[in-house]
């Protein structure tokens, strides 16, 4: 029933119109709605970008076919293990202070080896062989592909972190130059209100930005459109709030 009613809102918040009715329900529904919404459209930038990573290995090819020859080495020294990812994520850890076996980690990358827990055995692959990069490409398009899936459980909580705080932020900016510009044109209007409207017109641009994400980049246009819907909402029920009041003037006179 939640969904329902998420899918509903979605398509009534790209009506400056109907935003009116949303407006009715308590601020907590509001962000409610906006937390949800933000994961909603990462899920689908996410599915998105499944293609997209299916043609990794012709990506790559496609990248190495530039190069006659690639061949890298590494010059570093460790103080400490570094911990890139931990418990309730698969262990991964780079340590390079002492060549030593894999214990509870799921990945162990030491100066010499990287060592993988398999699904029966330990798989061991020597850094060396990594250096002709050309001749391993397929060792490393294995690795970076099955490292990158390993990864996609952290980077999705980060990602949406940082869209939820960048959208989060546009918001309160939107909302407070509209509580300013209000304020100087001698509107009365609601802080609460204003904010409500504020999260409901974001929808498109959050939407469009975040589901266009794998394919283009939009730059300012969800940005534009946000402040459009946004804008035309406030007026909106500005204008209704105006009327009432100014109808009761009237009937008071008569």
């Amino acid at each position: 029933m939640f969904i329902k009613e998420v899918v509903f809102t979605i398509f009534k918040s790209l009506n400056p119109d109907s935003i009116k009715q949303l407006i009715e329900g308590k601020l907590r529904d509001s962000i409610k709605y906006f937390c949800f919404l933000v994961l909603f459209a990462l899920i689908i930038a996410s599915l998105l970008l499944i293609p997209k990573l299916a043609d990794f290995n012709n990506t790559v090819d496609e990248k190495f076919s530039k190069f006659e020859y690639f061949n890298i080495s590494i010059n570093q020294k460790m103080n400490s293990p570094l911990i890139l990812t931990d418990s309730p994520l698969p262990k991964i850890v780079i340590d390079t202070t002492q060549e030593r076996n894999r214990t509870d980690e799921y990945l162990l990358i030491t100066e010499n080896k990287i060592i993988r827990k398999g699904l029966f055995r330990e798989e061991t692959t020597e850094i060396e062989s990594f250096s002709n990069m050309l001749y391993n490409k397929d060792k490393i398009k294995s690795f970076v592909l099955y490292a990158s899936i390993i990864m996609i459980p952290s980077l999705f909580v980060i990602a949406y972190i940082l869209y939820f705080l960048k959208f989060a932020l546009i918001i309160a900016a939107a909302w407070a130059l509209a509580i300013f510009i209000l304020k100087i044109t001698k509107h009365k209007f609601s802080i609460v209100k204003i904010l409500k409207i504020a999260i409901y017109s974001s929808t498109s641009m959050i939407l469009l930005e975040m589901i266009s994400m794998p394919f283009i980049t939009l730059r300012l246009i969800p940005l534009i459109i946000f402040i459009g819907i946004f804008g035309v909402a406030v007026w909106m029920n500005i204008d209704k709030e105006i009327d009432i009041k100014h109808k009761k003037k009237i009937e008071f006179k008569f």
